[in-house]
């Protein structure tokens, strides 16, 4: 009897192990996932970023209500890191045919963003 028990114990043991290890790497996969979400965003922030309204748009009269040049900058880096968290949070859910839907759309539209 004591075999069985000693048995138990080890197999409930093990379990527990598999287990936490299994968290462990659901939660390193997830940080990597927000990882990869903030690069390719800011990738192709920064790909956008390479062109210029130029010259046209400066001469062009704006209403008055037109924010000041100076904004667009962190204006577009806060909005590029909330979508990073949010295509991210997409990810993390467990129905992966609407999640790769959500992410081939989200795809698109920064490929239309940075054209």
């Amino acid at each position: 009897m004591a075999t069985s028990v000693l048995f138990a114990d080890n197999l409930f043991r093990e379990k527990i192990n598999e287990a936490t290890a299994l968290v462990r790497q659901s939660a390193m996969t997830k940080w990597l996932a927000l990882v990869v979400a903030f690069v390719v965003t800011f990738a192709f922030s920064a790909i956008g970023a390479q062109f210029s309204p130029g010259e046209w748009y400066r001469t062009l009269e704006k209403p008055s209500l037109n924010p000041p040049n100076w904004i667009f900058g962190p204006v577009w880096t806060a909005l590029y890191a909330t979508m990073a968290v949010a295509v991210w949070m997409v990810w993390c859910k467990s129905d992966r045919r609407q999640v790769r839907r959500a992410l081939t759309a989200y795809g698109i539209q920064l490929v239309l963003n940075a054209a």
